[in-house]
């Protein structure tokens, strides 16, 4: 849906709607803008790409509701990663390089 816009609790009916769709066809279903601006409702099965797995005391120091704290990996925003066993997209990558002790922390 390219230059989607909507007022009052159409942003929350889109989502309710994009999180019912997964109850009726058993598979979970994204909605996010794409670098263009268009509106996207994709299954999280059509997913092609390589998708790192987080878990804690693995490869996660903590796992938050909606966020977590690791060792950075090459990650960006808009990228999906599977965080106990589901699949989310990133909303947000914050990296605190330095010499010895880096962290990135995640938002999705």
């Amino acid at each position: 849906m390219p230059h989607y816009h909507c007022q009052g609790d159409g942003w929350q009916n889109l989502l309710t709607f994009a999180s019912s769709l997964g109850d009726w066809v058993d598979d979970e279903f994204d909605l996010f803008f794409d670098a263009f601006g268009v509106l996207n409702l994709r299954s999280l099965r059509d997913y092609g790409e390589r998708v790192f797995e987080f878990k804690r005391g693995k490869n996660a120091l903590l796992i938050k509701n909606k966020m977590l704290k690791a060792f950075p990996v090459p990650l960006s925003y808009g990228d999906t990663i599977r965080v106990s066993n589901k699949l989310r997209r990133i909303l947000g990558l914050y990296y605190l390089i330095s010499p010895q002790n880096s962290l990135m922390q995640v938002m999705f």
